[in-house]
């Protein structure tokens, strides 16, 4: 028989949060296309998809293997675009760049979510529901 996974709070709010951030820079990535010809346009789409879909990755590897790796993968991901975040901004065109920092917050705030107590307990023990299981 297969057991119910416990997944304290954090995790489920990392994952959300973490996957609004995607969301976030895959809809400023798409409104930031210029109209160009269906031909040209293809590249933008395809690399904003392909964004998308790598940052649903770290969410799997969390959600269902319970993956201390991706943890650590997700934190230094998030401080290198931290770190990043002055010169991505400065992009040239007129855009706002509230997206970008929308997404940056959410991000941050969902890696600040995988190193509570619960949650490093909850990696600590892989996903598995223990009987001396925090309170």
């Amino acid at each position: 028989m297969i057991r119910p996974r416990y997944r304290p709070a954090a995790i489920g709010w990392f994952a959300v949060l973490f996957m609004v951030a995607a969301a976030i820079t895959f809809a400023d990535s798409l409104s930031r296309i210029p109209d160009l010809s269906a031909d040209a346009a293809d590249m933008p789409i395809v690399l904003a998809s392909a964004r998308l879909t790598i940052a649903l990755i770290p969410i799997a590897l969390v959600w269902f293997m319970a993956n201390p790796v991706a943890r650590w993968m997700v934190a230094g991901l998030a401080l290198v675009r931290l770190a990043s975040a002055p010169w991505s901004m400065q992009s040239g065109d007129a855009a706002p760049a509230w997206p970008e920092l929308a997404a940056l917050a959410c991000a941050l705030i969902a890696v600040g979510l995988l190193f509570t107590r619960r949650a490093s307990h909850w990696f600590a023990t892989r996903g598995q529901q223990s009987d001396d299981a925090l309170s």
